[in-house]
């Protein structure tokens, strides 16, 4: 359908099917999660991509889909930088989108996705992630909320 700027909602409170988590990574495990919001939101989601991170299976273009489990979204979470102190990577989020479109991810559901780079501590360009998002991502049969608020 379209890709949607939008302003009004937040990542952990959107009205989709799906949300999109970026998640920094460093060598070998995942340390821990930028939006203490989603975490708290969705514990179960959570726990399954630290038990991912502790097994060392989290690197670039890999997405962690949670299972529904009793929560009612589903979360991806998406490693998109080494630290949070460091830039996001656009070939990692390149990666990640090229494979939320080869699983037909913005076929099935609404998608709520992050505008990183809207923040001057992402050190990205936003402009580019949204050309990215919409390169992988318009031509499905659902809506993506690119969310400027996270």
């Amino acid at each position: 359908m379209s890709v949607i700027i939008n302003s009004a909602d937040s990542l952990a409170r959107i009205e989709t099917g799906m949300i999109i988590v970026p998640i920094h990574v460093y060598p070998h495990k995942f340390v821990r999660h930028p939006l203490p919001e989603v975490r708290l939101r969705y514990p179960l989601a959570y726990a399954q991509m630290r038990r991912f991170g502790d097994a060392g299976l989290i690197e670039k273009g890999s997405l962690i889909k949670s299972e529904r489990f009793a929560e009612t979204r589903i979360v991806v979470w998406m490693p998109t930088a080494m630290s949070t102190t460091g830039k996001h990577f656009l070939d990692w989020i390149a990666a990640a989108l090229r494979e939320m479109r080869n699983q037909g991810l913005h076929d099935r559901y609404t998608i709520g996705f992050p505008a990183i780079g809207v923040y001057d501590a992402d050190k990205t360009d936003v402009r580019r992630v949204f050309r990215l998002v919409k390169k992988y991502l318009s031509d499905g049969e659902k809506d993506v909320h690119f969310l400027v608020n996270y």
